[in-house]
């Protein structure tokens, strides 16, 4: 069995000013495996930015986005295969979430996230907490 992996992960940080950051992540990987009766490899990218901001003595609104490419290939030479042999998955998402001091260590986080997959589609998800 042979194995390959390679990555790379890049990151970078910017303070705004006036109490407001942004981040940027990307992240790449690729990986293959071989045997004598099989082979198999996956290449993944992925890119995300997020941008976070104060407003007032109260608020904290953090909001964001990225996106995930897979590439996938599975190839054997015996009776068995899988079909299709390769595939592509993407996925993208965006959100934005508010933390508001509500009194002395009482928070309100309300958000929500959309998000893609060319799998399952888009959907949406809510998010509330109290802490």
């Amino acid at each position: 069995c042979v194995r390959t992996p390679e990555d790379v992960m890049l990151g970078w940080e910017r303070d705004l000013g006036d109490r407001s950051a942004l981040t940027v992540k990307s992240y790449y990987d690729s990986a293959r495996t071989e045997t004598p009766t099989s082979e198999y490899s996956i290449e993944t990218l992925d890119l995300e930015a997020q941008h976070a901001v104060t407003l007032g003595d109260s608020h904290r609104v953090v909001w964001g986005g990225g996106t995930r490419y897979f590439e996938r290939e599975f190839r054997t030479s015996g009776a068995g295969s899988l079909q299709p042999p390769q595939d592509t998955i993407v996925q993208a998402n965006g959100f934005a979430q508010d933390t508001v001091a509500l009194a002395t260590d009482w928070h309100l986080t309300l958000g929500g996230k959309v998000e893609y997959s060319s799998y399952s589609g888009t959907e949406f998800m809510p998010n509330a907490r109290l802490g």
